[in-house]
């Protein structure tokens, strides 16, 4: 479901109404994953950690907002298929993505539901949206968060300007970093919108059930 703001008021407005919060957020969203300058472009993805040695905790990491689009309300990151976060979001594919512009005091949670793109279309769209600086990084040939002798061993990706020791172990085509892709559809069930503007802090909750959205006011 769609929204129009209503163009002469602004996020310090009170009466800014629940349509026009929640139109604002996915502009921000929007925003955020077109230009890695706005302070949405870069949010902590949190999951469920996956028990290995000793009970499971909760995990969060910095992530990058590739794509954002209201009409299919959906959220895509990327990722290296190899990393922990893939069997995390299998066991429990629910996860909360958190932003905040620090500009104007906005904190934006988004519980949602992800499904996991790896050797389907829908990855290979992805994969061909991402630039050759972006394809290297997945050309690694550690996985992520194994152990290693130095900093630059685990063979880091070139940079045209400044090439990392170490270099590529196997830049050929048949090996460009594909294999080990992901990409990460989130479908948002929930929006928490927190300001922490002054005198006074707001806050709403947007819920989705299918089709069906509610917002409301709630105490921040």
């Amino acid at each position: 479901m769609l929204f129009v703001m209503t163009p002469e008021l602004t996020i310090s407005d009170p009466e800014w109404t629940l349509a026009d919060i929640v139109t604002d957020c996915w502009r921000r969203l929007g925003n955020g994953a077109s230009d890695p300058r706005m302070p949405f472009h870069f949010p902590v993805l949190a999951t469920q950690g996956v028990a290995q040695v000793g009970p499971a905790i909760p995990a969060a990491r910095i992530v990058v907002l590739r794509d954002a689009n209201a009409a299919r309300r959906e959220l895509v990151l990327y990722t290296d298929r190899r990393a922990m976060k893939i069997a995390e979001i299998t066991a429990a594919p629910r996860v909360t993505l958190v932003f905040y512009d620090p500009a104007d005091r906005l904190q934006l949670r988004v519980v949602a539901h992800v499904s996991l793109h790896i050797d389907d279309a829908r990855a290979d769209v992805a994969w061909a949206a991402c630039s050759p600086a972006s394809r290297r990084v997945y050309q690694a040939q550690r996985c992520p968060g194994v152990t290693i002798d130095s900093a630059f061993a685990w063979a880091a990706p070139r940079s045209i300007e400044t090439p990392y020791p170490g270099g590529l172990e196997n830049d050929s085509p048949d090996n460009n970093g594909r294999e080990n892709f992901a990409a990460l559809v989130c479908s948002p069930m929930s929006l928490d919108w927190l300001e922490l503007s002054e005198p006074i802090h707001r806050r709403a909750v947007f819920q989705w059930a299918g089709d069906k959205f509610m917002g409301r006011w709630v105490v921040p």
